[in-house]
């Protein structure tokens, strides 16, 4: 749950009114930090919840192309990830799917 909830805070991380100090420096690593989340998440998704590794690690990688071909677009990148994330828990787990189909995920 705290890595959904870092994914969530940092990629809607705005800029700061004044470009310097600890808050500008948070908003120009927001990225590296969101995907840090991620990485946290995929790997939870994997030791707790028994989502299966192939869709998860083609979900990195297209994600890690997208973001290094488009920096200037990271909302791509993001996209892609929560695709991926749909796709990995549509294959695995019948938790992992439930989780997925419930009412709150589909409205």
């Amino acid at each position: 749950m705290g890595s959904m909830v870092g994914i969530l805070v940092f990629a809607n991380w705005a800029p700061p009114a004044i470009q310097e100090g600890v808050w500008s420096a948070i908003f120009a690593a927001k990225w590296y930090v969101t995907g840090a989340f991620a990485i946290l998440l995929g790997y939870a998704l994997v030791k707790w919840f028994g989502a299966k590794t192939a869709p998860l690690l083609i979900t990195s990688v297209v994600v890690l192309i997208l973001a290094v071909l488009f920096p200037k677009w990271p909302l791509l990148a993001f996209g892609a990830g929560i695709a991926g994330l749909i796709v990995t828990t549509k294959r695995s787990s019948d938790e992992m799917k439930s989780w997925i189909d419930s009412p709150g995920c589909t409205r």
